[in-house]
């Protein structure tokens, strides 16, 4: 049984009725005379493709990563400091030690040594732009640390020397000095030479050389080059830039498990890597769109057991590559495409960037969406349970027809893909949000880097203020985990199957103390979602 869209009186009387109680105890008149004229979001008529040819369903599968990479806040001096590292990725590359393993890329690639170490740097670069930003002062919540982001188990077996309890402690200081810095320049353009800020500055730098010292990780010329070598190092055993990438964030021992259990078969990595699909070499893209609940099993299983979103590690950095070559080509480029992209925003305001214009404020209006069937309830069922707090004055069950044409789907995938227990749906309908919302893609630099300041102060898109909920348009809703692992996994699966047809965009939040999903729906399709029945 799935949820329904209900258009009984009864019901609406029902809904209007709370809406009013709401509303009064909120302060709010029902019958103001002054009405706010509510837009209606466009809505595509592009049918929904949920069968997609591969080509096509690669490029939008990449195209979900585009946002995330550029579309941050600090995304473009992220993309100029992993420039600024080109030079010596280049000179990591010409390393004796790994010479052996670019000529093996240049022959099973058929390409000349030239162009395979062309090709290389650019996917070295893209790993960076995807681990760290080329941030040197990155420290992951597992430690990884500097522009290679190495965790200090590995840094230490390729000869690095690593003390992550001091390295902390100065990068502490060197984060607080960074901030007094940004803080100091802009006093100083109004007052005069900014001989404090040039003081911090040398006092960073000094910081910054004794951390590089005792946390080899923060030499950022000796981590490159360290990471170069491990990477190349891969190649005999797993002979694809795409397989050594997925082994680097995963391990070698996951990506072998991986292998075997998709193949069935215990040969060595390279051979199933090479001929593990009926004789021909065996592509993670060949994994990734075949795994599934009913194929696969076991890989499935495993694939999705992983919590830090191995799965799409290698889309990222093919992404991250695209975006470099774009950025290579002509510099100033990426600007327009970051503008479009609405940074600091979630997704959500590229694909609704009237976004305000469709909100609702009052109880009132939302009452008057309801009877003209603009916002449709969501009710518990067997298939969904509400987690909105009964008591809330700002909180309804309530969506646009696109909106709920997007939850019904969800549903029917999740059940067809083995999820059994009821989905939770959290936030829906929210009047008068908290302005600092946890959903919102805040990206400035967590480190306090001075250098992402002067994005700031780059002119960006209007657009919808970074404060602003889509929650208050009725266009989107958050879902819940749920506790059972395979149901979990199989509505991980159903988000990743829309999301990579561009159908939705999904967001990992929390709020209230919970994870959740945010999901929005792609205006483009926002007629066939809104009609949406299970066949």
């Amino acid at each position: 049984m799935h949820a329904k869209i209900v258009h009984l009186p009864w019901r609406h009387a029902k809904i209007v009725a709370a809406l009013g109680t709401l509303a009064l105890l909120a302060g709010c008149s029902l019958h103001t005379p002054h009405h706010r004229r509510i837009a209606i979001p466009p809505l595509g008529a592009a049918p929904l493709p949920l069968q997609m040819p591969r080509a096509l369903l690669l490029q939008n599968l990449l195209e979900r990563w585009k946002k995330p990479l550029l579309g941050r806040l600090d995304s473009l001096a992220a993309m100029q400091r992993v420039m600024q590292l080109r030079s010596l990725v280049e000179e990591a590359a010409n390393q004796k030690e790994v010479q052996p393993y670019l000529k093996m890329l240049a022959h099973s690639q058929h390409l000349s040594y030239e162009r395979a170490k062309e090709r290389w740097v650019l996917f070295h670069l893209a790993d960076l732009l995807v681990e760290s930003g080329g941030d040197e002062n990155q420290i992951s919540s597992a430690n990884a640390a500097g522009v290679a982001q190495w965790i200090p188990s590995l840094a230490r077996e390729q000869g690095l020397r690593v003390d992550p309890r001091k390295a902390q402690l100065l990068t502490q200081q060197i984060v607080s000095l960074n901030l007094q810095i940004a803080k100091s320049t802009e006093v100083a353009s109004n007052s005069g030479p900014p001989v404090l800020s040039q003081n911090l500055r040398n006092l960073r730098d000094k910081l910054a050389q004794e951390r590089a010292q005792i946390d080899q990780r923060f030499d950022t010329r000796l981590a490159l080059f360290a990471q170069a070598r491990y990477l190349l190092h891969l190649y005999p055993r797993f002979p694809s830039l795409e397989w050594i990438f997925q082994a680097y964030h995963g391990g070698q021992a996951g990506e072998l498990k991986l292998l075997h259990l998709y193949t069935g078969k215990t040969a060595p990595t390279s051979i199933l890597i090479l001929h593990g699909d009926h004789g021909h070499p065996l592509t993670y893209a060949q994994v990734y769109l075949t795994t599934s609940p009913n194929h696969h099993i076991s890989a499935f299983d495993y694939l999705y057991s992983r919590g830090d979103d191995h799965r799409h590690y290698w889309w990222k950095v093919l992404e991250a590559a695209h975006l470099i070559q774009h950025f290579q080509k002509n510099p100033g480029s990426l600007f327009p495409t970051w503008n479009t992209l609405m940074p600091g925003r979630l997704q959500d305001a590229v694909w609704y960037p009237e976004g305000p214009s469709y909100a609702f404020e009052t109880a009132q209006e939302v009452e008057e969406a309801v009877q003209k069937h603009l916002l449709l309830p969501v009710q518990n069922t067997n298939d969904i349970h509400l987690n909105i707090p009964p008591s809330s004055k700002h909180r309804f069950p309530l969506l646009r027809p696109e909106a709920y044409g997007t939850l019904r789907l969800i549903t029917t995938l999740y059940k067809r893909f083995g999820g059994t227990e009821p989905l939770t749906v959290g936030d829906c309908l929210l009047l008068n949000p908290t302005p600092a919302s946890p959903k919102a893609d805040s990206s400035a630099d967590s480190n306090g880097d001075n250098r992402s300041a002067a994005v700031q102060q780059v002119p960006i898109n209007e657009g919808p203020p970074l404060s602003f909920s889509y929650h208050t348009t009725g266009l989107v809703f958050d879902i819940l985990p749920p506790s059972d692992t395979k149901s979990l996994h199989r509505l991980e699966y159903t988000l990743d199957f829309l999301a990579d047809r561009r159908i939705i965009a999904v967001t990992p939040a929390h709020d209230n103390g919970l994870d959740r999903w945010h999901i929005c729906p792609n205006p483009l399709y926002g007629q066939a979602l809104a009609e949406w029945r299970p066949k």
